[in-house]
């Protein structure tokens, strides 16, 4: 994933989907650090750039994995995850 910051101010995210190919978005400045984005915002927001290359089982799955991602041995799971297609 590449994140980046245009002149303008706004947020460049990439996100690797298949070989030669990255899923882009960009924020507008409508998310403030004073004002940071909810639980619920969050993964409002990665279910919706997700879906573009995950099917919803993974996305689920992903979204669980990252709750308890401090107990986990072993995160070859979320690996797996984030590189297979929809």
């Amino acid at each position: 994933m590449t994140v980046g910051m245009s002149r303008k101010g706004h947020l460049n995210i990439g996100w690797p989907y298949r070989l030669g190919e990255v899923i882009a978005a960009q924020m507008n400045g409508s998310y403030a650090a004073d004002r940071p984005l909810s639980r619920d915002e969050v993964e409002m927001k990665f279910r919706r750039f997700a879906a573009v290359a995950l099917p919803p089982s993974a996305i689920e799955e992903l979204i669980g994995l990252v709750e308890t991602i401090e107990r986990e041995p072993d995160v070859s799971r979320l690996a797996t995850l984030t590189t297979t297609a929809a």
